[in-house]
This record gives structure tokens, sequence and C-alpha cells, in this order.
């Protein structure tokens, strides 16, 4: 919360540290898991046949948790966001 602050009120460190801990760390949290089932010989097919309701909201909603991460992370770095914070102190 306090970086997020910080990064609302224009600090480059703060923008920096969410864009690792967040774009590498977070994203990395979120996928080591599935693709370690895939590097063991998982199937997708096969996890998908045996997979419930819930097992399905779950990868949805992680594959959306995935996709906003990546999709923050570019936003923070695109021309607009380098003006707002080269406009700060």
């Amino acid at each position: 919360m306090l970086v997020a602050g910080r990064m609302r009120d224009g600090a480059r460190w703060a923008r920096i540290i969410l864009a690792v801990g967040l774009g590498v760390l977070g994203t990395a949290s979120m996928v080591v898991q599935p693709l370690g089932y895939l590097a063991d010989g998982g199937s997708l097919s096969a996890a998908l046949s045996r997979a419930g309701a819930l097992d399905l909201v779950f990868g949805a909603s992680r594959a959306v948790h995935v996709g906003a991460v990546l999709a923050a992370v570019a936003l923070m770095f695109r021309p607009a966001a380098n003006a707002y914070f080269r406009e700060r102190p």
C-alpha cells in the first residue's frame, strides 16, 4: 500500500518496485504451479477433463489475474505515464 501510494505521488522508484514485484514475482507465483505440472509431463487436456466447476473458475480467475497484472505493468510505462513521472519532483 505504501509503495502504491508513493507511485501515485510520482515516485519513480515506486514504479520500478511495483513493476518488478508485481510483474515478475507476482506473475511467477501465479504461473509456477501450472508450468511445473506441464513440465512434469502433465497434459492440459487431462487436467481439463478431470477439472470440476470450481477448478475451472479458479483457473479462469488466475488467467484473468495474470492478464491484468501484465496489462498494468505495460500501462505503467506508456508515454503518458512516463510524462507523469517526469513532472513529479
